[in-house]
């Protein structure tokens, strides 16, 4: 009776650690979490600007990733994300409207506060790692802290 009890707790204990984040292998890896955009510098003529004022956030987790104004003054949007080596790519964007669905996007009108110029962004990561993460597309390149 012992080795049968044992066996059905060992069985439980397997079932709950199986169903776990731990054993998780779609995450976010090193992206997961909020990052407040700290700067953006234009590639075509260098000019830099400071937006550590700002509140424009990119919050990554599992394969979405949220791009959010907290003052409320540009649209929120979901997009799709891929991570291979130092390439991160964005695309499939919704309009994020939980109360009405979400709405996929069919323009690129509403991305410019948050310096997207396409449907599906190819950012090279340059740097990830400390708290600190540097995109950079043909365009711009973007910097964040972890927040």
């Amino acid at each position: 009776m012992r080795n049968i009890l044992r066996t059905f707790v060992l069985f439980a204990v397997m079932a709950t650690l199986s169903s776990c984040s731990w054993f998780e292998t779609d995450n976010a890896g090193d992206l997961e979490g909020l990052w407040h955009v700290r700067s953006v510098e234009f590639k075509a003529d260098g000019t830099k600007t400071d937006l550590s004022s700002e509140r424009y956030y990119w919050a990554f987790q599992k394969k979405l990733l949220q791009m959010e104004d907290k003052e409320g003054k540009a649209e929120t949007f979901l997009w799709r994300f891929q991570k291979d080596e130092n390439k991160l790519t964005i695309s499939q964007p919704y309009r994020y409207d939980r109360e009405n669905g979400d709405e996929p996007l069919e323009s690129t009108d509403l991305l410019a506060p948050y310096f997207i110029e396409n449907l599906e962004e190819t950012f090279t990561i340059e740097h990830l790692g400390s708290g600190t993460m540097l995109l950079s597309s043909e365009t711009v390149r973007l910097s964040f802290r972890k927040f």
